[in-house]
């Protein structure tokens, strides 16, 4: 199989977050065959990329320092490199440009970067002129500050602030000899939840750039504050409908933490698809 994503049809990213205190993890203290058994589970469904990370950015959590990191996920990556690289696309969740040359040197083809590259640019230097496909994520602030502060809402001002950051950071990414990107317009990144909907409701407005589009809105804070629930209540229902109208919208790669519901959500929408006039 091919271990690059291509664009013709939407792609489910199912995520392993092995960390304790991020939304959907399987747990530091966990054995590894835990990890094989959903990395499995996975390929089983028929999963299109598996997204690996060992660092959580949600708000409600600290990020961990780079040596935790690289211990958690060095036992990790080794295992996927002798027994899965070239079974299903891996993507490495990372903002650290060491531990995204560790997943390269294991066989992953993506780097899912939450900064846009804006914590090291080493990060660029390790994938130009290669086959590394490079998320490119908007965000307003550093990963450290993102949630720290809000914006008032403004109709418009996220879309023009996403299109110039994009317009700028692509030019940028060319210039260093990346074509390889994935564009993501960073929901829960935005400093206000109400822009997260303007985002969505207007997601082909971002098709402008040719460029695959990658939503992750699973579980995300928005879908809790509009219906009032408690962080961490169980959305499962209103992220499949906010999964759905993504698609619908021309999103490219929907990133998930309930993998088996997305990946109805995908058929249903492709079966759809037969029948648009």
């Amino acid at each position: 199989m091919t271990n690059t994503f291509t664009q013709k049809i939407p792609s489910i990213m199912g995520i392993i977050n092995i960390t304790s205190n991020s939304y959907c993890s399987i747990g530091r203290s966990s054995i590894l065959k835990e990890i094989i058994k959903r990395i499995e589970e996975m390929i089983s469904n028929k999963v299109d990329i598996i997204d690996i990370g060992a660092c959580a950015t949600n708000p409600y959590t600290n990020i961990i320092s780079y040596e935790n990191e690289k211990k958690y996920l060095k036992p990790i990556l080794k295992y996927i490199y002798n027994n899965f690289s070239t079974k299903i696309i891996f993507s490495i969740d990372t903002f650290r440009w060491q531990i995204a040359q560790m997943a390269i040197d294991s066989g992953f083809t993506i780097i899912n970067d939450v900064s846009g590259g804006n914590m090291n640019k080493k990060i660029f230097e390790n994938i130009k002129n290669s086959n590394i496909q490079f998320v490119l994520m908007y965000i307003k602030d550093s990963i450290y500050n993102v949630h720290k502060h809000s914006i008032l809402y403004k109709k418009n001002y996220i879309l023009n602030d996403i299109n110039i950051y994009f317009n700028n950071k692509i030019l940028m990414l060319k210039n260093c000899g990346l074509n390889k990107i994935i564009i993501d317009p960073g929901i829960g990144f935005t400093k206000n939840y109400i822009f997260d909907f303007e985002i969505i409701s207007n997601l082909n407005f971002f098709q402008k750039f040719n460029l695959p589009i990658m939503v992750g809105i699973s579980r995300k804070s928005m879908i809790n504050k509009i219906l009032q629930y408690k962080p961490y209540q169980n959305t499962l229902n209103a992220s499949t409908i906010m999964h759905m109208i993504s698609l619908f919208k021309g999103a490219s790669i929907l990133r998930v933490h309930d993998f088996k519901e997305a990946m109805e959500c995908k058929n249903i929408f492709l079966k759809m698809l037969q029948f648009k006039l």
